[in-house]
């Protein structure tokens, strides 16, 4: 960052729940300085692993994501709706940005818009581009 000069507040390190609980007490060690600088740090794929939850509040994380299996869920399995009410609230309570992956249908859009999911992405929004069709897109954005 020194040599880029790139502000860390301008960067996000993405790292999965399965890494993470490997050996949490190793990667804490690591995120938390790379937080105090002022990156925002990703938990990737959350909810395909089954511990993270437990250490949910000791998580030098400021962004959780979760995983498109559970948001596969959200048109067959009316339970799973709840699940994911209750995980964006939890981290809500927390103070983390909710992210919830692979977004295909509107019918997930609507339902994680209703329970207050922060950003989506997936192939409802766009599939994936090149790097010049990306930065089009973006300059294509009204800004407010």
């Amino acid at each position: 960052m020194a040599k880029s000069g790139i502000d860390p507040k301008n960067l996000q390190l993405e790292i999965t729940e399965s890494v993470l609980i490997e050996d949490f007490d190793d990667v804490h060690s690591k995120l938390q300085p790379l937080q105090d600088l002022g990156l925002t740090i990703a938990l990737d794929d959350f909810g395909t692993g089954y511990s993270a939850l437990s250490c949910m509040g000791e998580l030098p994380v400021d962004v959780i994501k979760i995983d498109k299996s559970f948001i596969d869920k959200i048109l067959v399995k009316d339970g799973q709706k709840q699940i994911i009410q209750e995980l964006i609230a939890m981290c809500h309570k927390l103070g983390l940005i909710v992210v919830a992956e692979g977004v295909e249908y509107e019918e997930q859009r609507t339902y994680l818009a209703e329970v207050g999911c922060d950003i989506m992405q997936g192939y409802l929004y766009s599939k994936p581009v090149a790097e010049e069709l990306a930065l089009q897109k973006l300059e294509s954005v009204p800004r407010s």
